[in-house]
C-alpha cells in the first residue's frame, strides 16, 4: 500500500542524489535490470523523507529496487529523452513506471513581432 502523507507532514528539504543528480544510489551496471521511475517532481520526491518517495513506496510494494529517475520540473519530452538516452546505451529495465506532469508545462517561445512585421 502506498502510504499517503497528510498536508501538513514537513520534512528537511535536503536530499542525497548520485554523481548523475538523480535521486537514487549510484548506479551499478545490475541496477538498470529494475522498475525505472520517471516523472517530475512527485517522482523525484520534493520535500519528502527518502522513505516517503514514490520510488521508496514502489519498492516496497514490488520487493525490488526501483530507480528514481524523476527530475523536479521535468517535461514529458525531457522524460522521453532521458529513457531514450539508457536505452541507447543499451540499458534495458523490468519494469517502467512515469509520473507524467501536467500538459502546460510545455515551453512556449514567444517573440513580439519586429516594427516591419506590425505593419
Amino acid at each position: 500500500m502506498i502510504q499517503v502523507l497528510p498536508a501538513t507532514h514537513t520534512v528537511s528539504s535536503e536530499y542525497r542524489l548520485n554523481s548523475l543528480g538523480y535521486r537514487s544510489p549510484e548506479f551499478t551496471p545490475d541496477a538498470f535490470d529494475s522498475t525505472w521511475l520517471f516523472g517530475c517532481s512527485y517522482a523525484f520526491g520534493w520535500a519528502v523523507s527518502e522513505e516517503s518517495t514514490l520510488a521508496h513506496q514502489l519498492s516496497m510494494l514490488l520487493g525490488e529496487p526501483v530507480l528514481n529517475l524523476g527530475q523536479g520540473g521535468s517535461s514529458i519530452g525531457y522524460q522521453r529523452d532521458q529513457f531514450a538516452l539508457l536505452l541507447s546505451q543499451g540499458l534495458r529495465p523490468r519494469r517502467v513506471a512515469v509520473v507524467w506532469p501536467d500538459p502546460s508545462r510545455i515551453c512556449l517561445l514567444y517573440t513580439s513581432p519586429s516594427p516591419r512585421d506590425r505593419g
